[in-house]
């Protein structure tokens, strides 16, 4: 096996005013991650689509910055082989393209203001697009940019998990099932942390995480949709 087991899912761990690295704020997952750094290291994007959604955005945190940046550009490779119009795959490719231009983004450190200044307007620009004149729908950008799953077809249907692989991970039925309440899922600044949902991402009490969120998950994790 890819990763080892993991037993029945604790009590939760703040992820706030801590210097080490977090993965998770369920302290279960979190050491399970930890425990398998290694093999995390050298983890496949084909592997990472068999874990669950329960655990699959802390198993990419522990992802190198080489990781980061190459799942993203097999991510988009997989876009490419979808039935587009020729103008909606160049704006795919103009994803790439700021991808190829930008890799210091993945690199685990937080981003600078130019970074993120960067970062903001591309990511408002590449949206207003794909909206305006393309049609697409908030769905399918949120498919497309805000989440690493696989994407189905040209409406943004997600091929997702709700367990993960044997072959990948042995996990109990209730660390895959249990999810935590104390943990942000979204970003408030993001145009795209909600669209699934319905909602706002709002500020609430919730846990926050460094990434994992909003456009190419670069943002950090600090509210929950509709602040519930």
């Amino acid at each position: 096996m890819l990763l080892t087991g993991i037993s029945a899912l604790c009590s939760l761990t703040s992820c706030s005013g801590d210097d080490e690295q977090v993965y998770s704020c369920d302290k279960q997952v979190n050491t399970w991650v930890k425990a398998n750094a290694s093999s995390l290291q050298t983890m496949t994007r084909e592997q990472w689509k068999g874990l669950s959604e329960r655990v699959n955005i802390p198993v990419y945190r522990a992802f190198s910055p080489e990781q980061k940046y190459t799942f993203w550009k097999e991510k988009i490779s997989e876009l490419r082989t979808l039935p587009w119009s020729a103008k909606e795959l160049e704006h795919i490719m103009r994803l790439d393209t700021f991808l190829n231009n930008n890799k210091s983004l993945f690199s685990n450190e937080k981003m600078s203001d130019e970074e993120k200044d960067d970062l903001d307007v591309f990511s408002y620009k590449w949206i207003d697009y794909a909206e305006k004149e393309l049609g697409w729908s908030k769905e399918l950008i949120y498919a497309i940019v805000a989440t690493g799953s696989e994407v189905k077809d040209t409406k943004g249907t997600l091929r997702t998990r709700k367990r993960s692989s044997k072959a990948i991970a042995k996990l109990t039925p209730l660390a895959e099932s249990n999810t935590s309440q104390s943990e942000c899922h979204c970003n408030t600044e993001s145009l795209v942390s909600c669209f699934l949902t319905g909602f706002y991402c709002e500020y609430a009490k919730c846990e926050t995480t460094n990434d994992g969120c909003g456009f190419l998950t670069l943002y950090k994790c600090d509210g929950t949709c509709g602040g519930f």
